[in-house]
């Protein structure tokens, strides 16, 4: 695994997240983000990109998937804690100018959190939907 490129996304991760709040991340997952995107002809600051704005949006269903209606406060934190790391992915991707992966990626999200709704809430399920759709941006726009 490059670990210059994870180090990398965690600094970058950690300028453009003011507020100290927990990220969620598996390093399986992490690790098999990395090896996908060094399979691919980008740039490094392209892969930096994409790797910061999926672990973002990992830990953001990651802490919707941990909600619990038996707290209030505990419920609303959650919410607004995920909600707060998917605001966190839009604005990094706006700024590095990457906007077809902010596009490709809503439409994950939108997707991701209908999924949620319906009960579908398997963290493993949850990763293989986006790897498949990192994968899926990856071939479509990295010639």
């Amino acid at each position: 695994m490059d670990k210059k490129l994870l180090r990398d996304a965690l600094d970058l991760l950690s300028r453009e997240q003011p507020a100290q709040l927990e990220m969620e991340l598996d390093g399986e997952t992490v690790r098999e983000i990395v090896e996908l995107l060094q399979s691919y002809p980008i740039s490094y600051s392209r892969k930096l990109t994409v790797l910061a704005c999926s672990m973002l949006i990992y830990s953001a269903i990651s802490k919707h998937l941990d909600l619990s209606a038996e707290d209030d406060r505990a419920l609303s934190r959650g919410i607004l804690n995920g909600d707060y790391l998917f605001g966190l992915y839009h604005r990094l991707a706006a700024d590095r100018n990457e906007w077809k992966l902010l596009v490709h990626l809503s439409l994950f999200n939108k997707r991701m959190q209908l999924a949620l709704v319906e009960g579908q809430n398997s963290r493993q399920a949850l990763f293989a939907f986006l790897k498949r759709e990192i994968k899926s941006y990856l071939d479509r726009y990295s010639a």
